[in-house]
């Protein structure tokens, strides 16, 4: 609530209204509470004309009782009855009282278990009828529409309405049907107050509410705290007072509204109004909320058709501008290669591309000077969004002197922290009129008492129209997606090429030490190195970097590249040729195995994993020689199965005749057959390996110790189960 002045009443909120904590219900139910020691704490006062038993007697009865009287076994299972509470389930029971059959919804709530009496009705479903419905739907185009009409033929109100929440919480409707002289009001606009934020909440947990006859007097609630008894999944629970009154105004004896859950969302309600007194049956309302879901699926599919479509025709702009790209030297002349389908795709009626030195026009832009004071507003508030979006930024401008209409709707993206580099689309303001139901205005007015004041319920519900200016159409969701994805793109391709010293650098500190140990290579490498060091270096400090001198340093990497590739060679080739380096003895490997397996877990970042480690005989070979090979075997094993929900790794080893030999076997990601024969190639990389770092190196290095050991390699693999390597280490 809030003060209206110092010593004035308080004002009440719609919003702060406990609408769940009513203590009454309608006359078309009753209920019986009882807490988690089956006895009974409240009930409706109209179960003692019912049960034709005092209250004071009912009260004292346990749920034996109860289970007795009503010849009902009712599943007590606080466990379960919780748990369904949480997916909004209940239990449904029918029994006979009196000669009279009924229908028991059975539920848990805050500590306590629910029991709902209706009345049944014997309305059988016609399954023809039901399956005719369904065609329907499954042929409309218009599956709202579908669905309100079959709607009216089920429930008979006079109309019954598709009411869709909008992102600030107003509604439109979408879809009508009537069957009586009321005016109609499709396509008509309804404030967020009219359904405010703990009514919304309601209908997202307890997907039906009715009120047969605003005018019928609630039935009071009784016993132990009966007044704070939530009755949120209440299908019988009273309107309040202030719902009752909207009603009245909008001129209706009853109403009954349907949510609309789009996934696991509220999308909407399905409203019912007529100017008699109606009631829904349960039987009736699981038939609707059966449709409902049947609709709301048909509706998704759609909406992943039209999904599908849209995302293959981004796809192919994705992947040419990734190829465009990836072998451009200039950014911005890559970027205007593109300008009309960045345009057209998000319906933008102007373009600029802006780099530290440049601002690119296309179709109906702003001025540069224009240009730059919007940037400078947008950045002001928006710097540290890579993306943003809006389609009234002329309506809301601080800058007076922007006044053309040409930029209401604005989407940029920024390509790096000093917003150098970012692209703009345009809007153009589209004038347009919205039909609203009654005036969005809030009335105060006195409670009953006296001592308060509170919004007050809209009185007129007549077309008021509105006309909205200085708006574009709004950015969509597709739109949204597009810009994430050109932003994704055009950002990596800016930071790959730094990735690209990164990773050289990481692959060369793995071999710095062997290079270090010849002289004639370290001399050719150690220029190189030292440039590629101090490019990363320099690129590393100095941020904003032209695309020219991005494409200046990238040279070192295909110099370095050809230089590595005859270091490795000579590097191994001198350790294992010295015979100051050959130390063949007997190595136990377990040892080192594990420390192996512990880093490789480490570095990948592995959760959950599974290591055996079965029979490890010892090898004679040179004992670095020897780490070096299992290493980069077993990290490889790893950090490709390391995206598994468990990885799991083998290591054992046979002992033959003349060999011992090694199995290391992992669950990872494999490879297709006709890459089996260069998979041991220098900076050979798998098709299928591209979500993983590396550079095609390891192997080529343990194919060559395997030579120098006078070993044998092989492997056994299938695409997308794992692979198996084998090695045969000679016994003498």
């Amino acid at each position: 609530m809030e003060k209206l002045s110092e010593f004035g009443p308080e004002i009440i909120n719609c919003e702060d209204e406990k609408i769940h904590l009513c203590g009454k219900i309608q006359k078309s139910g009753y209920i019986i509470v009882f807490d988690q020691n089956k006895n009974c704490v409240a009930l409706s006062k109209n179960c003692e004309a019912w049960l034709q038993e005092s209250l004071g007697d009912l009260l004292s009865k346990d749920l034996d009782y109860y289970e007795s009287f009503f010849s009902l076994k009712i599943n007590f299972d606080l466990n379960d009855l919780k748990t369904k509470s949480l997916n909004n389930k209940i239990d449904l029971y029918r029994i006979t009282i009196f000669g009279i059959k009924y229908q028991v919804s059975v539920y848990y709530e805050d500590d306590f278990v629910f029991l709902e009496f209706e009345k049944s009705l014997n309305e059988e479903i016609d399954l023809y009828q039901l399956q005719e419905v369904q065609s329907q739907i499954d042929r409309s185009n218009d599956v709202w529409k579908t669905l309100c009409d079959n709607f009216t033929r089920i429930v008979k109100f006079d109309r019954v309405m598709v009411y869709q929440f909008q992102e600030d919480n107003s509604g439109i409707v979408v879809a009508e049907n009537l069957i009586s002289d009321l005016e109609p009001v499709l396509g008509f606009k309804y404030p967020e107050f009219d359904i405010p934020a703990q009514a919304r909440e309601l209908y997202s947990r307890n997907h039906f509410r009715q009120t047969p006859n605003i005018n019928a007097t609630p039935i009071e609630i009784v016993g132990t705290r009966a007044s704070l008894l939530n009755l949120s999944k209440s299908q019988i629970r009273s309107a309040s007072p202030v719902h009752l009154e909207y009603l009245a105004n909008r001129g209706v004896l009853s109403s009954a509204s349907f949510s609309i859950m789009v996934e696991n969302k509220l999308w909407g309600l399905i409203c019912c109004e007529s100017l008699s007194e109606k009631y829904i049956t349960l039987d009736q309302r699981r038939l609707c909320l059966f449709l409902i879901n049947y609709a709301v699926n048909k509706y998704i599919v759609k909406k992943q058709i039209d999904t599908l479509a849209q995302s293959e025709f981004i796809k192919k702009i994705e992947l040419e501008l990734k190829e465009q790209l990836f072998y451009s030297k200039n950014l911005a002349a890559t970027l205007e290669i593109f300008a009309d389908k960045f345009m057209n795709v998000l319906a933008a009626d102007g373009l600029i591309i802006h780099t530290p030195t440049t601002i690119n026009r296309y179709g109906n832009a702003p001025s540069e000077s224009d240009f730059l004071a919007i940037k400078s507003e947008v950045d002001e508030e928006n710097f540290s969004k890579d993306i943003y979006t809006t389609y009234a930024f002329s309506k809301y401008k601080k800058n007076q002197s922007l006044n053309s209409k040409d930029y209401c709707g604005i989407a940029r993206i920024n390509l790096d922290k000093e917003a150098a580099y970012s692209i703009y689309w345009f809007r153009k303001e589209v004038v347009k009129k919205e039909s609203w139901a009654g005036e969005p205005d809030k009335q105060l007015k006195l409670t009953e008492d006296g001592k308060n004041l509170y919004y007050a319920p809209r009185t007129s519900f007549a077309c008021w129209q509105k006309e909205v200016l200085l708006e574009s159409v709004k950015w969509s969701e597709f739109d949204k997606k597009f810009l994430d994805i050109i932003y994704r793109i055009i950002k990596s391709s800016i930071i790959r090429k730094m990735e690209d010293f990164n990773e050289l650098n990481q692959m060369l500190a793995l071999i710095n030490k062997r290079i270090e140990e010849q002289t004639e290579a370290r001399s050719s490498a150690s220029k190189k190195l030292d440039a590629v060091k101090k490019s990363q270096s320099y690129l590393k400090s100095v941020e904003g970097l032209t695309d020219e001198e991005l494409f200046k340093y990238s040279d070192y990497i295909l110099e370095a590249t050809i230089l590595v590739n005859d270091i490795i060679t000579k590097t191994i080739d001198y350790s294992l040729d010295n015979p100051k380096n050959n130390h063949f003895n007997n190595v136990d490997t377990e040892n080192f195995l594990n420390h192996i397996i512990d880093q490789a877990v480490e570095l990948y970042e592995v959760e959950n994993f599974r290591v055996h480690l079965g029979d490890l005989y010892p090898i004679k070979a040179d004992k670095t020689l020897l780490y070096q090979l299992f290493m980069n075997l077993i990290f490889n094993a790893i950090k490709f199965s390391s995206k598994q929900e468990l990885t799991n790794l083998q290591v054992y080893s046979v002992l033959k005749e003349d060999y011992v030999i090694y199995y290391i076997k992992d669950n990872g990601i494999g490879m297709e057959s006709k890459e089996r024969d260069g998979v041991f190639n220098i900076f050979k990389t798998l098709s299928n390996a591209t979500m993983f770092e590396g550079h095609g190196v390891g192997l080529a290095i343990v194919k060559r110790i395997i030579q120098r050991l006078n070993a044998q390699i092989s492997f056994e693999t299938q695409l997308g189960i794992g692979t198996t390597f084998i090695i045969s280490f000679p016994n003498d």
